[in-house]
């Protein structure tokens, strides 16, 4: 059963959008961020597998430490990412804050 919400409209579903550098419609020697392909998220079932997780890490000290142990080995690969992506500029504004 679809209902209206007030003013008659009706909610919109998630969606996930992906854009990409395209042509400007009216100025061809503009390059803009242009919608490229759009995915239907109302169903995907990430947010009850994370509540799942959740539940099982409350009722078993075992998946806690196992969902600990997955947080922190995802937290170091981000740290080694970042520590990929600095450049000469970056590199000085770290030291400077390890001294403080």
């Amino acid at each position: 059963m679809v209902r209206a919400w007030e003013g008659g409209a009706l909610p919109q579903p998630e969606v996930m959008e992906l854009s990409g550098l395209g042509p400007h419609p009216r100025y061809s020697t503009f390059r803009v961020l242009t919608p490229l392909e759009r995915y239907p998220m109302e169903d995907e079932p990430v947010l009850s597998r994370l509540m799942e997780t959740l539940a099982d890490a409350i009722a078993d000290p075992d998946a806690a430490r196992a969902l600990l142990r997955r947080e922190i080995e995802s937290q170091a690969f981000s740290a080694e990412v970042l520590r990929c992506l600095e450049t000469s500029e970056t590199v000085p504004d770290r030291a400077r804050r390890r001294a403080r």
